[in-house]
């Protein structure tokens, strides 16, 4: 790193005016940790990335005097939160200086302009496909497009991006296996359910859970699927006589049981997130509380989102019936709560209300619900 004790002496004669060009300036901070921002700057112009114990170091400087270890993350998370840097608690050894380093490394594996002899490998035709990456092609992506810079940091850049959902590990035996959302294949609904067998009638639906939002940006949805993604088992569809994922740009089927039998629905549309449980199974099964869960663990990861990347966004749970458009004509909780049956306009006819929202809220009682209300 560079000597910090030359540039403390330049720090000393211009601090006033070097602190009132940063992004933070304004905000109350203390002293010791203006200094130390600002000499994480000037290491910026050297290295794109630091480790912990470097971090430290620099914030042990005589003129910055921060000894305690827990004060020197509290300032690094204050960094990450305005963004400045990338830091996580549990990759200490990988703190990002230039969130733009980031990017471009992201940007290796997104370009479609790659070495000729990469193009005709079963790995590009995956990613392509599926979505699918795997360590050899990300290594490859790495190495053409970055060369040294990125390839000798491909496990701590893997991590990183995990974090941000760029890309989603999807082993459940310790293997890791990497599908990217941003490169799933763009198919329409109606495709989908025509290849799993929505409307035949071995399949029985549920009614649809939609959480419909005031704004619902394109990135936070790719949050959530990345977790459904982790959380349950993708359906593998046989395409072809080929066995392919069944996630696509917006939409994913996924198992929820050993026996593959029930299936959950996962889609969006421009202000709705929209989940359905499918069923093939022969048995008469009662869903109330698999859907119930789901619905509780949806919302409570929708809620680790929102603090995590600090988002202000909000929504109403909605409900459709099972054979109707998710997208339009939803009723709202509230509403079907107020009322025992209601007139479905897609179907011209009328729909018990608890038919379809009390599958998703089996282990809601009155109190909880009145709280739903005032908090969504």
């Amino acid at each position: 790193m560079m000597d910090s004790d030359e540039e403390f002496e330049k720090l000393r004669n211009t601090i006033s005016d070097v602190a009132k060009q940063m992004p933070n300036w304004g905000e109350l901070m203390p002293l010791k940790w203006i200094l130390l921002e600002y000499l994480i700057e000037i290491n910026k112009k050297k290295y794109d990335f630091l480790n912990l114990s470097d971090i430290v170091n620099l914030a042990k400087h005589p003129d910055i005097g921060m000894t305690d270890i827990k004060e020197t993350e509290m300032f690094l998370r204050f960094q990450h939160k305005v963004g400045s840097i990338i830091f996580f608690d549990d990759i200490h050894d990988f703190i990002i200086l230039n969130p733009q380093w980031l990017v471009d490394a992201f940007r290796c594996l997104v370009s479609d302009k790659i070495d000729p002899s990469l193009q005709h490998r079963d790995d590009w035709t995956q990613l392509n496909k599926n979505g699918q990456i795997s360590q050899y092609l990300i290594t490859e992506l790495f190495k053409c497009k970055g060369g040294r810079r990125f390839v000798n940091q491909s496990d701590n850049l893997l991590k990183v991006m995990e974090k941000f959902d760029i890309v989603v590990n999807t082993s459940k035996t310790g293997r890791k296996c990497y599908i990217m959302p941003s490169r799933m294949q763009s198919v329409s609904f109606d495709e989908v359910c025509q290849q799993i067998g929505v409307k035949e009638e071995t399949c029985k639906r549920t009614s649809w859970l939609c959480l419909k939002f005031a704004f619902l940006p394109p990135a936070f949805f790719n949050h959530v699927y990345a977790w459904f993604i982790r959380e349950y088992t993708p359906l593998e569809l046989d395409n072809a006589n080929q066995s392919s994922s069944s996630l696509f740009r917006g939409i994913g089927v996924f198992n929820i049981d050993l026996s593959t039998c029930s299936k959950l629905l996962v889609t969006m549309s421009a202000d709705t997130i929209a989940i359905q449980l499918l069923s093939f199974s022969k048995e008469e099964k009662n869903f109330g509380s698999i859907c119930s869960n789901i619905r509780v663990d949806l919302i409570k990861q929708i809620d680790v989102i929102k603090q995590r990347y600090d988002m202000k966004i909000s929504y109403e749970e909605h409900f459709k019936c099972s054979e109707g458009d998710y997208y339009k004509n939803t009723q709202s909780l509230e509403y079907l709560r107020s009322v025992t049956e209601y007139s479905c306009k897609e179907h011209k006819t009328a729909h018990q209300s608890k038919d379809i929202y009390l599958v998703w809220m089996m282990n809601v009682s009155e109190v909880s619900f009145r709280m739903t209300l005032q908090e969504y």
